[in-house]
């Protein structure tokens, strides 16, 4: 609820101001996928072990 409330409040605050924020590009899109592909490889194979003693994937 907290944050929708906060997206509420911040969408409130741009209308009122006229900020017009770019679109996103492919290549943001692109790079935020590897991103988050290679952290969750890392937690999966290698963080998760380290921190929680298990390994998930044997």
């Amino acid at each position: 609820m907290w944050s929708l409330a906060s997206l509420a409040a911040a969408r409130r605050r741009d209308r009122a101001a006229a900020t017009r924020y770019p679109a996103g590009t492919m290549a943001g899109t692109l790079g935020a996928i590897v991103a988050g592909v290679v952290a969750w490889a890392a937690f999966a194979f290698w963080l998760h072990q380290l921190w929680l003693g298990v390994r998930p994937f044997g």
